[in-house]
């Protein structure tokens, strides 16, 4: 019993090991990526003008109106409760 437990610590460990050391590989190849981009004097990215607000605004407007377009108003309930019988 005690034996398998040790077996089931070291493979938890060699496991949590080869995860801490791949995430520290790959946070060490991007920060590589964005040297090796910024020293080439990229572009910076422009500020939103007036005509990226007013997409911005056409499409949210857009995606409200589609959502109401496709959700059927709720009928309200005109009956008392408990007695089953509607009333219009």
């Amino acid at each position: 019993m005690v034996e398998s437990l040790r077996a089931a610590g070291l493979i938890s460990a060699i496991g949590i090991g080869l995860i801490f050391g791949l995430i520290l590989l790959l946070w060490g190849l991007m920060a590589l990526v964005v040297r090796v981009t910024a020293a080439r004097g990229g572009e910076q990215p422009e500020e939103p003008g007036d005509a990226t607000r007013a997409r911005a605004a056409a499409a949210a407007v857009g995606a409200y109106l589609a959502s109401e377009r496709r959700s059927p108003p709720q009928e309200p309930q005109t009956s008392p409760p408990g007695n089953g019988v509607r009333h219009q």
